[in-house]
């Protein structure tokens, strides 16, 4: 296992081996203390690193729509299609492209799904944690 590196060359798992050095030594290491980061330290280190986030990526709504027609699955209802159509089965190639359009409505579903999870985990992980708990229906009316 080889150890991972963090910027400035700080080394977090002290051995090949995975083992995890003590406490204090890890506070050595990261140049803090057990109390956090001074403000300026924390301002520095954010002016030397940057923030700790991921940059969202925004994309039109076409480009994100045709997306979905890209990959492996979506290819090979495609090529069905296309030789259903070639052979002028027309019965099957509507109902293949039924199966294509539900693949892609799935799909977008899903990903507007996580994506509205991952904006509301960005804001406030608390709140969102809590109102996916509130929005929760048990079957059973003892819970």
């Amino acid at each position: 296992m080889q150890e991972q590196n963090r910027p400035g060359g700080i080394c977090l798992n002290g051995t090949d081996r995975g083992e995890v050095p003590p406490v204090a030594e890890l506070l050595k290491r990261l140049s803090t203390t057990d109390k956090g980061l001074a403000a300026s330290e924390a301002a520095k280190r954010l002016l030397q690193y940057g923030a700790n986030e991921i940059a969202e990526k925004k994309h039109s709504l076409i480009v994100a729509f045709l997306r979905y027609f890209w990959g492996p699955i979506p290819w090979m209802i495609e090529a069905a299609a296309v030789i259903s159509s070639v052979l002028r089965n027309w019965g099957d190639l509507v109902i293949i492209s039924a199966l294509l359009v539900v693949n892609v409505i799935v799909r977008s579903w899903q990903e507007n799904k996580a994506s509205t999870r991952s904006s509301c985990l960005r804001r406030d992980s608390r709140n969102c944690w809590l109102s996916t708990v509130s929005s929760f229906q048990s079957p059973h009316p003892a819970f």
